[in-house]
């Protein structure tokens, strides 16, 4: 990958910094569509589910020196074993917070089962409820630890043609799926479950297609702020006229790969890198907890003037920023470790 102009003088380290300020932004898309979709303000955000979709390109992205190149060569079994400790923490954290918060409304006949199937990973597959009710975004870490799965068994061996033509078809799908509810907000609730999964067989393939060939790319000298100004108008899907959103949002996720792109291949000045590692930091404990919270507003709020619930919602949106803050220095946010041994080792791919 060649950078030209003034990058060229930036330590190379600096360009995958970009990618942790990306995945901020992304985390802060969905926040900001789970507050409009509670207050009911703007609106402005109602696609910020397409970050999920993101998120799933970067996972495949970054996890190819991992399972791909990584001179350890794990198995299988402890790979994901890794995985599943890094997510599981924070993820059960936010189910802890939306235990607290639906004990305000439900019973623990009804709340204790769910605990259990969240902390767990199984999900509720009950028609149009949530699969997991206590803290909604789990359902999307799910379809990324299959994903994950997947590339430690399948994905790995082929090549990118193959990867490539995976993408198309489930890019196909998702179209007619979209075409079809209306959005492509879908893969959270028990009668559109699968379809998470096929959101990831688009983005997840095509993460690693670009960390494999990230060497060939070439990149003319790029502003820092072009890669976050691309993601956040692909999230926003203006309007256009005579385009309904259904057909909007699968051309969105054609955006994503180059934003990708051009934030793995663009440097950034020392003093900038440090806000965004700073938003790559808080990202994951914000997407883990931001939902009860908001929640927990919505149903202390409910039944209050407007000038009294207005200022509860927007104090929670502080407080999840707070907290996920407080959580990136914890010892949640790096997860559980296993125990060291010698390890079996993997075949390197193909």
């Amino acid at each position: 990958m060649t950078i030209s102009g003034k990058h060229k003088r930036e330590d190379a380290g600096t360009r995958l910094v970009l990618l942790d300020g990306l995945r901020g932004i992304a985390a802060i898309m969905v926040l900001m569509l789970h507050f409009d979709d509670l207050s009911g303000v703007s609106g402005l955000f109602s696609h910020g589910y397409l970050a999920v979709d993101f998120f799933y390109m970067l996972s495949g992205f970054v996890l190819v020196p991992l399972i791909e190149h990584s001179k350890a060569n794990l198995a299988p079994a402890r790979l994901m074993a890794r995985r599943v400790l890094r997510l599981w923490p924070l993820m059960a954290f936010g189910v802890c917070i939306g235990l607290a918060v639906h004990g305000m409304v439900w019973t623990l006949e009804v709340e204790l089962p769910l605990l259990a199937m969240a902390m767990l990973y199984i999900p509720r597959l009950e028609g149009s409820l949530l699969t997991f009710p206590l803290n909604q975004p789990q359902w999307s870490l799910l379809v990324e630890l299959a994903a994950n799965l997947a590339h430690v068994l399948v994905l790995r061996h082929i090549k990118t043609r193959g990867l490539l033509l995976l993408s198309a078809l489930c890019w196909l799908a998702l179209l007619a799926a979209s075409l079809h509810a209306g959005s492509l907000q879908i893969g959270s609730a028990g009668n559109d479950w699968l379809l998470g999964f096929v959101r990831a067989g688009f983005a997840y393939p095509l993460g690693i297609v670009l960390a494999r060939h990230r060497a060939r790319l070439t990149i003319p000298a790029m502003r820092w702020w072009i890669p976050p100004a691309m993601l956040i108008a692909a999230l926003l899907v203006p309007a256009i006229p005579g385009l309904p959103d259904a057909l909007m949002d699968p051309l969105a996720l054609l955006a994503f790969p180059a934003v990708l792109a051009a934030g793995a291949a663009t440097a950034v000045p020392s003093d900038i890198g440090r806000r965004l590692t700073w938003l790559g930091g808080i990202s994951f404990p914000l997407y883990a907890t931001h939902f009860p919270i908001l929640e927990g507003a919505h149903v202390l709020g409910d039944g209050l003037p407007v000038h009294l619930r207005a200022p509860l919602l927007l104090g929670a949106l502080g407080t999840a920023v707070l907290l996920a803050h407080l959580l990136a220095r914890s010892p949640l946010a790096t997860g559980f470790r296993l125990p060291s041994f010698a390890p079996k080792r993997l075949k390197p791919a193909a």
